[in-house]
């Protein structure tokens, strides 16, 4: 009785509601109490049935039946305000119905492990009102009959929908996934979800979705930093599948988005290659440390995985090919990220180089052929490459004629061989590797000397040789540099005979110099002798 009495006056509600729109004497009065007939006989008919709900149902099925009834309920109405060409009817439906209803779910409350996995009231009714937020979200902003005043309200409805959809997802896999898999879970359910958001923003010509897709890559930069934090590293258990997926996620995306040409896009395509790399680096860093027990081993994996990385988007530039996806779509964006990430390699090789003396346990030290001066070797290169393509592309800024990219390749090629240098005496003496130590070492300052002095002396000679007066002024500077440290520093090992040998070998290189590498003629005067 109670149902019935509650269904008989909503529908009488609804039916007196429309026949008054229908008259054709069209009075102002009509109008609102048309309206608030609608809104009486919209109460009446969910009031009623979620009471009878609430009086009958078991506590096991009371939300799914709940659920069933509101979907079917927002269903008719919405099909029946088509039909009936309702606009007020229709205006509620959309507008007010998927927010009652949201709010009506979490007023109820989450109830933990209900029914079965997935299938159960909680995460269909989480997914249900989602549903029908974006569904009214869109219906709001496109259809020809909503109004400018509806706008905001699609998009209240949007970001409803998508609260729902991902707070309803979460807590099913807070709920039923053990605390060692959740983080998987949520990494596999936030990839899938935005990919599917990035299909239906194409399929449905809607940017608002394809531009919430976007949301990928700095949500995996957060969950990255919870996977070290709960797990130290990323392909733990189903962490392989969820990082895999969320790569394929990602780039599902950057296809789909594909043609917008905004700055969003742009740090997607270069921001997403620099973190799948670093991704990839660091999870290869950590599983050669659990093979052994020496850090040199770790650190090369790693940072060879971030050189092959540059070097595969320079190639790619190289190649000079038009046509493949998504470099060509992007290239200023891989640039950027090219130089990032050959600026982080340079740096890190540095840094390590420094503070580490590189013993490759269990292999012997060998010079050249061992990680860190591999991985020198391979930093040099990779400027190298970087620079001599880009120079031909102008992409660095500066004037065209500008040396800034040669004299920084030769700094840091300088800085890595001394420090190369200094290895292997370390590992030849067996110096400790500590500033104090290697500063006061005759050994140390000795193989420096005559080294620098063999670069100071090849710089003079080629720049003679191919007359280029800067070359033989950087040379000479060197030399110069030489001489002073000589006198500063080895003399104070006297007596020695890693002294006398430094003093001796700089000395013939200086009458080597001077009689094959005077300084060449300034370009001007070249110019005005021919």
């Amino acid at each position: 009785g109670n149902l019935m009495g509650g269904v008989i006056i909503a529908l009488t509600s609804l039916y007196s509601a429309h026949m008054l729109l229908q008259d054709d004497r069209g009075r102002e009065w009509q109008k609102f109490a048309s309206v608030a007939l609608l809104i009486w006989g919209i109460g009446w008919w969910f009031g009623s049935g979620f009471a009878e709900i609430s009086d009958r149902a078991t506590a096991g099925n009371e939300l799914m039946i709940a659920i069933l009834y509101f979907g079917s309920s927002f269903a008719a109405m919405h099909y029946a305000a088509n039909r009936l060409q309702w606009l007020a009817l229709w205006q509620i439906t959309l507008g007010f119905l998927p927010l009652a209803g949201g709010a009506g779910l979490i007023a109820y409350g989450w109830t933990d492990d209900l029914g079965i996995p997935v299938l159960n009231g909680n995460l269909l009714g989480g997914a249900m009102i989602a549903w029908m937020s974006l569904y009214s979200a869109r219906k709001l902003r496109t259809d020809e009959r909503a109004d400018d005043a509806l706008k905001p309200i699609s998009i209240v409805l949007f970001i409803w929908g998508l609260l729902f959809w991902f707070g309803a997802g979460s807590a099913e896999i807070f709920d039923r996934v053990s605390s060692s898999n959740q983080l998987h879970g949520l990494l596999l359910f936030g990839s899938l979800s935005l990919a599917a958001i990035a299909y239906a923003g194409k399929r449905f010509q809607w940017i608002a979705y394809k531009r919430v897709s976007l949301a990928l890559l700095p949500a995996l930069m957060i969950g990255a930093l919870a996977y070290l934090l709960e797990h130290d590293h990323f392909f733990k258990g189903l962490g392989a599948l969820g990082w895999l997926t969320a790569i394929a996620a990602h780039v599902f995306i950057l296809y789909v988005y594909e043609g917008e040409k905004n700055r969003a896009e742009s740090i997607a395509h270069g921001l997403g290659a620099m973190f799948f790399v670093g991704l990839l680096a660091f999870e290869l860093g950590w599983q050669v440390d659990r093979v052994v027990t020496n850090d040199v081993w770790p650190f090369t994996a790693g940072l060879l995985v971030l050189a092959v990385g540059a070097f595969g988007l320079l190639f790619e530039k190289a190649n000079r090919r038009r046509d493949r996806w998504p470099f060509s779509k992007q290239p200023d964006a891989y640039f950027v990220a090219t130089l990032l990430m050959v600026l982080a390699y340079v740096t890190l090789v540095t840094i390590v180089c420094i503070n580490d003396p590189g013993d490759p346990a269990p292999l012997p030290y060998i010079p050249i052929l061992n990680p860190f001066d591999v991985m020198s070797i391979v930093a040099v290169a990779l400027m190298w490459f970087g620079m001599r393509f880009e120079a031909e592309h102008e992409r660095w800024g500066l004037e065209k004629d500008s040396r800034a990219p040669q004299f920084f390749l030769a700094g840091v090629a300088f800085l890595l061989s001394t420090i190369a240098v200094v290895r292997i005496v370390h590992h030849t003496t067996g110096v400790a590797w500590y500033p104090s130590a290697l500063m006061n070492s005759v050994s140390v300052q000795s193989t420096l000397s005559i080294y620098w002095a063999i670069l100071g002396l090849s710089g003079m000679v080629l720049g003679t040789r191919r007359a280029r007066r800067i070359v033989w002024m950087a040379g000479a500077g060197l030399m110069i540099a030489v001489v002073l440290k000589l006198f500063v520093i080895d003399l104070g090992n006297t007596g020695t005979v890693a002294r006398i040998i430094s003093f001796l070998g700089v000395g013939v290189m200086l009458l080597v110099v001077g009689y094959f590498s005077p300084v060449p003629p300034k370009q001007s005067d070249t110019v005005t002798a021919g």
